[in-house]
């Protein structure tokens, strides 16, 4: 290696022994000169080794290699250049180092050794001594680079604890070496990092960052554990343990007691996300599948809304089923793969079809059949719900004009409106250009919109009268199961309650429930609100509702969902049995237009 690492031009050499055998005294100071300068490029191509074996490994770009790599030769003719009695190098000859003629400089110096062995002697010495003080520099330097770049390639620069690279490859040791213990890789991040960053700044956000770290450093050495920084607010540990429980409630009191973070005179409240996956013990691991699935864990721990989660392998189907999911829903809406269907709405005493709910179902060509539990809750995390809503919304009108126009029966349609409209600016003026679109009798459309809408009172009681004016039918659904306040039934306008199938678990059986329900369809009655129950599937759930006073149900007792064709059979079956219920409702949209709240509930109280 090192021979090859002297690399002297061929001409060069031959000139050298050329003259040396054409003189009698050929031990000249040229000689010297010219033996010295080979011993000063062995001293630096040895170093050339050295440097590439300890200090090239951490430098990764390429370009950047070449560079370095080339520095001990130009370093060499430096310190050749800086000593005036050698001679300079002809720069106008092509001399292109190639290869190294050993053994003819050692057939040299043995030649200059017989004639002049004391100027050898000082020679060898000398270079001994240079390379001696540059061996000590350079090991002194060796050791300061290699930990400036051990800083650069594992240790985060903000933070000063170790980075992933460092994680991915110190902990496969780790764990080989503790083999006897039981590991677990943790996954953990602060709760909308991103909003804190936007709301307080950079440097806020970094003092935060700071103190994360030290805590999760801290908490792990007290478990003889070890952290890394991911990235952003991201952090991974490696936490040995003894049984699942005792590791959660750790992680548990670790978030209780690092919860606050002081800002000059506020107290932030930070919340931790942990994703966790155990390790199996006496087995290879592959690090990075490992910090994935502690990963994929703490997204779904973020999805439920849930501190800590343990991985298993239905949440990386879930995972990939969630980002198919969005990756398709735009094609999904343009291609028609989403349907209505419809759930008929029944009068309990007299078994008579009074409306329907509609409902959407996805049948993805990529993915499958899809259910609104799987899908509905990533559009409204994304926004497409907004569209989607307005799909259901143009659908259902279409069906009822079409109805309508051939002079068959039609009934009252609720159609499910996500929270996220509320926010939406442009939402009751998107509503009135699509409802003075469709030529059809007020109260035919009833807006469903959840408790967990109604947040901001004031907000919700201003589009809710601006929605009745246009026309809407309004309704809570799952009335009860966010424990509504009856402040916010006085102070918004709302036509119908919709009672949750909570109330029907252990209705037959408990007074208790019996009185709440009796009162809350008193209430309703008093406040002029229709009061309606979803979820009725069996006979007893059935009588007992009319028991309490509410005649109105729908649920698998009364009709599963179903496609529009078959609901258009439905009502096509019905319709000798009742006159049309648009009947009741004579008043146009284009009239509702300009209409006081007060005259809009006057109306829908008759109407009742």
């Amino acid at each position: 290696m090192l021979i090859h690492g002297i690399m002297i031009e061929n001409n060069y050499t031959r000139e050298i022994v050329d003259s040396n055998q054409s003189s009698p005294n050929y031990c000249t100071a040229n000689s010297y000169k010219q033996i010295y300068s080979v011993l000063i490029y062995y001293v630096f191509y040895l170093f050339r080794d050295i440097w590439r074996d300890n200090y090239m490994k951490f430098i990764k770009n390429k370009a950047q290699r070449k560079q370095i790599y080339s520095l001990p030769s130009v370093f060499s003719a430096i310190f050749l250049s800086s000593f005036s009695f050698f001679p300079q190098v002809n720069q106008t000859e092509e001399k292109t180092v190639h290869t190294a003629y050993f053994e003819t400089m050692i057939s040299e110096m043995k030649s200059i050794f017989s004639a002049q062995p004391k100027i050898v002697f000082i020679l060898l010495a000398l270079t001994i001594c240079i390379f001696s003080l540059l061996l000590i520099i350079y090991f002194m330097f060796l050791r300061e680079e290699k930990h400036h770049f051990f800083k650069i390639a594992y240790i985060d620069e903000l933070t000063g604890m170790h980075n992933l690279h460092w994680f991915e490859e110190n902990v496969p040791k780790i764990i080989a070496r503790e083999h006897e213990k039981k590991f677990a890789v943790l996954s953990a991040n602060i709760n909308r990092f991103d909003i804190i960053r936007n709301c307080y700044g950079e440097e806020t956000s970094n003092n935060i960052l700071n103190y994360c770290a030290r805590i999760v450093g801290e908490e792990c050495r007290s478990h003889n554990g070890y952290a890394a920084r991911a990235n952003s607010d991201y952090f991974l540990c490696l936490i040995p343990y003894q049984e699942k429980e005792f590791l959660k409630k750790d992680l548990e009191g670790i978030e209780k007691k690092y919860e606050g973070f002081s800002i000059k005179s506020q107290t932030l409240i930070l919340k931790w996300t942990f994703g966790i996956c155990l390790l199996p013990q006496n087995c290879a691991i592959d690090i990075k599948k490992a910090i994935n699935a502690a990963t994929v864990a703490r997204k779904e721990a973020d999805v439920n809304f849930s501190p800590i989660v343990f991985f298993n392998e239905q949440m990386l189907a879930q995972i990939n089923l969630r980002e198919s999911i969005r990756n398709f829903q735009e094609q999904a809406l343009q291609q028609q793969e989403f349907e209505v269907y419809f759930q008929p709405k029944y009068h309990m005493k007299d078994q008579s079809l009074v409306g329907a709910e509609a409902l959407i179902r996805w049948n993805s060509k990529e993915i499958g059949f899809l259910s609104p539990a799987q899908f509905i809750p990533i559009f409204e995390n994304n926004g497409f719900i907004l569209k989607l809503d307005f799909f259901v919304l143009k659908t259902v009108l279409s069906f009822l004009e079409k109805r309508e126009k051939a002079g068959k029966r039609i009934v009252p349609i609720s159609v499910n409106q996500s929270r996220v409209h509320l926010n939406d600016e442009k939402y009751v003026e998107d509503l009135r250009k699509l409802f003075l679109k469709f030529d059809l009798p007020t109260g035919m459309i009833e807006l469903e919109l959840t408790e967990t809408a109604f947040s901001d009172i004031q907000n919700a009681q201003k589009i809710m009268n601006e929605i009745r004016q246009l026309g809407f039918l309004t309704s809570i659904d799952d009335f009860g199961a966010g424990y509504s306040s009856l402040l916010m039934l006085n102070a918004v306008p709302i036509d119908i309650l919709k009672l949750d199938r909570f109330f029907l678990t252990d209705s037959c059986d408990s007074e208790r429930t019996r009185e709440i329900l009796s009162h809350i369809v008193s209430m309703a009655n008093a406040l002029n609100i229709r009061i309606i129950c979803e979820g009725v599937e069996t006979n007893s759930q059935a009588e007992f509702l009319m028991s309490v006073g509410c005649n109105f149900a729908q649920g698998y007792l009364y009709g599963k969902p179903m496609p529009q064709k078959d609901f258009e059979q439905l009502l096509d079956q019905t319709s000798n049995l009742m006159v049309n219920d648009s009947d009741s409702f004579a008043i146009k949209a284009s009239d509702m237009i300009g209409m006081t709240a007060s005259e809009q509930i006057a109306i829908q109280i008759i109407n009742l």
